[in-house]
């Protein structure tokens, strides 16, 4: 879907006390559009999307303009920012590019010129994690609710596609040999900027004793489900004796 947002800039209009014969001085109107090939880039950190900026009626040499955005990071020849301007050739185009940041949103682009000022809105939609790998934190934990270990998970894309969203909620869960849950987690934190999330675990009562699974789910929006698993030894605790 083509984006195309624009507004009239407010022309000045310079009027004397006329009598006969006398001139009106009127400057035309400019307008200026703004506009993408699509409104929607993945959250990846990477994905590019193509800016085009139209001045319609008269430009100067000297005229550029103004794009910001709320997100993202917008990108034009020798500049690159949350703020950059933006150079017109003789028909009063211009170009620039908006890179996606890793947050799942909406990006606000103005482009402004004089008093006037162009909004368009690019959505950053999800990327999802293609692997995650899944680190126990040890390869012993006593059983028992005093005994915790620090599960932590790591997202990540193919090659050349970026990297996971931030925000991400990830399913953590324990299952023993047989497939049944065991333990307990709490403070699960949500995929970081780096494509971290971490948990703390805990066989609690559970009356397994052997290699446990620690299992890492994510359910994507589009209904997939990418999941890492990881081994961890739940032991009895030691001997007070």
């Amino acid at each position: 879907m083509r984006a195309l947002f624009l507004v009239v800039l407010a022309s000045v209009v310079f009027l004397c006390a006329c009598t006969e014969g006398d001139d009106v001085f009127d400057q035309p109107t400019r307008v200026v559009t703004a506009s993408s090939e699509t409104d929607t880039i993945p959250a990846d950190g990477v994905s590019i999307v193509d800016l085009e900026i139209q001045v319609e009626g008269p430009v100067q040499a000297s005229d550029k303009v103004t794009v910001t955005t709320t997100d993202g990071t917008l990108l034009a020849p020798g500049a690159s920012g949350k703020s950059i301007t933006v150079e017109l050739n003789d028909g009063g185009a211009g170009a620039a590019q908006l890179r996606s940041s890793t947050t799942v949103g909406d990006a606000l682009l103005a482009a402004s010129l004089g008093d006037g000022t162009a909004e368009l809105t690019i959505a950053f939609s999800v990327a999802t994690p293609s692997t995650i790998a899944v680190d126990p934190g040890a390869f012993q934990l006593v059983a028992g609710f005093d005994s915790s270990t620090k599960v932590t998970a790591r997202l990540s894309r193919e090659p050349g596609q970026g990297s996971p969203s931030a925000g991400l909620i990830l399913e953590y869960s324990a299952r023993d040999d047989l497939g049944s849950p065991i333990g307990v987690f709490r403070d699960v934190r949500p995929s970081d900027n780096n494509g971290e999330s971490s948990a703390m675990f805990s066989a609690g009562d559970a009356a397994f004793r052997g290699s446990a699974e620690i299992v890492v789910r994510y359910a994507d929006p589009g209904g997939g489900v990418v999941e890492g698993v990881a081994q961890l030894e739940i032991v009895d605790p030691p001997d007070p004796s």
